[in-house]
C-alpha cells in the first residue's frame, strides 16, 4: 500500500488529504491534490437582465419572382442555378489558393525539419479544380443528408 493524495477530499490539512489506496503493480507514485477553476459569475451577478422584444417583421412587398438578370428557364439544371452563387471564377481562387497553401506549409514543414515521410504534407498532391468542385458537392451533400457516422462504405466515385 501506498499514501497517495486524494483529488476528491474536502480536507485542508495535508495528513487528512492522504489516504491509502492499493497502487497499480510496480508503481507507487503520489497523486496531486487538482484545483479545480473559480466559478464564474452568473449573468445575474453580472447585472445582465433578461427583456425579451418582440420585433415587428416587415411585411414583404415585392412580387415573387426569379430575376431575369439570371437567365433562369424550366430548362435550368441544378449546376445552372448552383453557378449563379458559385462562378467558375470562384473554384478557380480555391483551387489556386489550396495550391499556394499547401506549398507554403510543406516548405514550412521542410524548414522546420519536421516533416515525416507518412505525413500529409510529404504524400501531397497537387488538386485539381475538378476535385475541389467535387470537394465544395460533398459538403453541400453533408449538409443536407445527415448520417450518424462519416465512414467509407468502399464506394468508389
Amino acid at each position: 500500500m501506498c499514501k497517495v493524495s486524494s483529488p476528491f477530499s474536502g480536507s485542508s490539512s495535508e495528513e487528512e488529504e492522504e489516504e491509502l489506496v492499493q497502487p497499480e503493480p510496480d508503481q507507487c507514485t503520489k497523486r496531486k491534490r487538482r484545483t479545480l477553476p473559480k466559478r464564474t459569475n452568473t449573468d445575474f451577478e453580472l447585472g445582465w437582465k433578461e427583456k425579451i422584444q418582440l420585433v415587428q417583421k416587415p411585411a414583404f412587398s415585392g412580387v415573387p419572382a426569379i430575376n431575369k438578370n439570371f437567365q433562369i428557364t424550366q430548362d435550368s439544371s441544378p449546376s445552372d442555378i448552383f453557378e449563379i452563387f458559385f462562378s467558375p471564377e470562384m473554384f478557380k481562387h480555391m483551387h489556386k489558393e489550396t495550391t499556394r497553401y499547401a506549398k507554403q506549409q510543406i516548405n514550412k514543414k521542410k524548414q522546420e525539419g519536421s516533416l515525416s515521410p507518412k505525413s500529409v504534407f510529404a504524400l501531397w498532391n497537387t488538386v485539381s479544380l475538378q476535385e475541389i468542385k467535387k470537394f465544395f458537392a460533398i459538403i453541400i451533400h453533408m449538409s443536407v443528408l445527415h448520417k450518424s457516422s462519416l465512414q467509407f462504405t468502399g464506394v468508389r466515385v
